[in-house]
Formats: C-alpha cells, sequence, structure tokens
C-alpha cells in the first residue's frame, strides 16, 4: 500500500494487524535502502506512533536525455534508472547500502533525477540505465554517472531474434522466469 505523507513528513492509516516494511520515496528524500526500509509490527487493536524513519534530502541532480534509435527523435515515457553500491557490497539482497532513484522521460526525451552527492567522505557515481516500453527498442549499455553530470542515451533497433531454453532443475516446469541479457 502507498500512503502520502502530511506536511511534517507523518502519515497515519487504518490496516490489519501484520509485520510491514516501510520505505519512503519520493522526490524530496533519498533513502539507502538497507538504512531506511523500518520493519513495523502492528498487533491486532495497538496504535504503533513511534516509529522514526531516517532518510537523506537530494544534493545532487543527474539529468538524462534518452534518444530514439538513429539519435534524432526524443524518447519519451522511457524509463530511467540509477544506481549506487558501495564497493565490496552486494546491495540489498546481502543488507548492503543500495542507493536507487528512478524517473521518466517527458515529451522531450530528458528526466532530471534528484541524487546525493556523497556518502560521507566518498563522492558517488552511479550506474545508470533505459529502457522502452516498446518492444523493438533496445537499451544501451549503462553509464556511470556522476552528480551535476548529463548522460546521453540512444536506444537500438531490436533487428534480429535470440531463442534461449532456460534449463530446469530436475525437469521442473519453469512459468515465472525471465532472462536479463547485456
Amino acid at each position: 500500500f502507498e500512503v502520502p505523507v502530511n506536511d511534517d513528513g507523518s502519515w497515519t492509516t487504518n490496516l490489519p494487524a501484520d509485520t510491514y516494511q516501510i520505505l519512503p520515496q519520493g522526490e524530496e528524500v533519498v533513502t539507502f535502502q538497507a538504512d531506511t526500509v523500518t520493519t513495523v509490527e502492528v498487533p491486532a487493536g495497538e496504535t504503533i506512533s513511534d516509529q522514526a524513519i531516517p532518510t537523506h534530502a537530494p544534493d545532487g541532480n543527474i539529468a538524462i536525455e534518452v534518444k530514439a534509435p538513429g539519435g534524432d527523435e526524443p524518447l519519451p515515457f522511457a524509463a530511467v534508472i540509477c544506481s549506487y553500491i558501495p564497493a565490496g557490497q552486494k546491495g540489498d539482497f546481502a543488507g548492503g547500502k543500495v542507493l536507487e532513484v528512478s524517473g521518466e522521460t517527458d515529451a522531450n526525451g530528458v528526466v532530471s533525477l534528484p541524487v546525493l552527492r556523497s556518502d560521507g567522505n566518498e563522492d558517488l557515481t552511479y550506474e545508470c540505465g533505459v529502457t522502452s516500453a516498446d518492444s523493438s527498442y533496445i537499451a544501451p549499455a549503462i553509464k556511470e554517472v556522476q552528480p551535476g553530470d548529463d548522460a546521453n542515451f540512444t536506444m537500438f533497433d531490436a533487428n534480429a531474434t535470440v531463442t534461449v531454453a532456460v534449463a530446469a532443475p530436475q525437469g521442473e516446469t519453469l512459468d515465472q522466469v525471465q532472462c536479463q541479457a547485456w
């Protein structure tokens, strides 16, 4: 579920008793997933009101421009994701400090993403990539981008076909598998 916050950053909602993972998201906050995913247990008939979730205010920006194949036309509605994972860490799967921001290009094929410039004394470099809802386009390689920099991506035409067979362990049927290629 999603709940918009009040001006003071708080929110209140009625929900079933259960355990929830809470992660603040929005243009006004940047969150390290390992630091800010908060587990909250809400027992039946109880009110929980002592939860404070740490966030950071973005202090930088990355501008991304995405073009259709050929590079002449802007590509609106392309998804852009920029991630930072500290060297030697495995990301949120291992409790690492993943920082991820995302957005969608406007009619001019441009998106501006609010980011953190540094984590303490370390300047951050983000890995940025793009995707398109148009399945005839293939995304270009991921690029490393620093806050304050711009990056330009040009999609490729899908002009060939590949067929891949994923081997199931012990002959099981696979119906929930996706393949990624780069």
